[in-house]
């Protein structure tokens, strides 16, 4: 996992706090099945955009307006961790407006 530009490598049962809104990134170093358990407060609708992301990337290939709608949507839940905020937003409403009228967007 890397938080604040730092790697952290988590061995089973240890735990990582991250303060809402600090980007951050998991990756699975090793060859077993990596299980991240997660509690959020206050939970807000982070499951939900989850599921709608991996529904924009179902088949294997990503819809990127898809993506781009579905995280213009949850914007308060989701964001990407490399992209600053002033640009990610109106890059995604954008996106999703085209999402929209391409009948693409998974929400609508």
């Amino acid at each position: 996992m890397t938080t604040r530009g730092e790697p952290h490598v988590l061995l089973p049962g240890e735990s990582l706090t991250i303060a809402p809104g600090e980007p951050h990134s998991i990756r699975n170093g090793g060859v077993d099945t990596l299980v991240v358990r997660t509690t959020l407060r206050p939970p807000g609708e982070f499951e939900a955009a989850i599921r709608a992301l991996y529904e924009a990337v179902a088949g294997g290939k990503p819809d990127v307006f898809a993506v781009a709608a579905v995280l213009s949507h949850y914007r308060s839940d989701v964001r990407l961790a490399g992209v600053p905020w002033l640009v990610q937003r109106p890059l995604l409403r954008l996106l999703a407006g085209i999402a929209t009228m391409l009948g693409r967007n998974p929400l609508r």
